[in-house]
């Protein structure tokens, strides 16, 4: 058996999607019930290599495209990489899970290359009250104004590949 951790997560509530920072709030990861594929019902997830791959990048993502997004339309889909991911994410460690979900727009389901000219510093409500301050990446301005509307924050707990030494194992 593999070993898993079960560590919780910041949810960001939007309209009916749900996104999610890691606890350290520097980086995006959306979240969602499974919505891939319409017969998703217990299905058995198959090992995606990237998840486990050192070299492993926001391109190996962009590349599952076409199995994301059946359809071709992203728009407004973010929560269907979210699932992609979530669906994956007892396959990586902590690390490996935040590094994806930096690979498009929480907003508008964009693919994006994370840069510095794209991570945005927010403060958001939460959904019990108080505030929450994190990281975003976003692929244009209107989607960090539509974050400021429409986004508050929650929790969830997701479980993930065991991470003993605090450094990715792969390979």
């Amino acid at each position: 058996m593999i070993p898993t951790q079960t560590i919780p997560i910041i949810l960001l509530v939007l309209f009916s999607t749900v996104l999610v920072t890691n606890a350290q709030n520097d980086v995006t990861i959306p979240a969602n019930k499974n919505e891939n594929n319409e017969n998703n019902n217990n299905k058995h997830i198959p090992h995606w290599p990237p998840a486990s791959n050192h070299h492993a990048t926001v391109r190996d993502l962009h590349n599952e495209y076409n199995k994301i997004f059946l359809r071709g339309n992203r728009n407004a889909a973010s929560h269907r990489w979210a699932t992609f991911l979530l669906d994956r994410s007892s396959q990586m460690t902590s690390d490996r899970l935040a590094m994806f979900f930096t690979g498009f727009c929480a907003v508008s389901g964009s693919p994006i290359r994370p840069s510095d000219y794209n991570r945005y510093r927010l403060t958001l409500p939460k959904v019990g009250g108080g505030q929450s301050t994190g990281y975003m990446h976003y692929c244009c301005w209107p989607c960090v104004c539509d974050t400021q509307d429409y986004i508050r924050v929650d929790t969830k707990n997701v479980t993930l590949l065991a991470n003993n030494n605090g450094e990715d194992d792969d390979d």
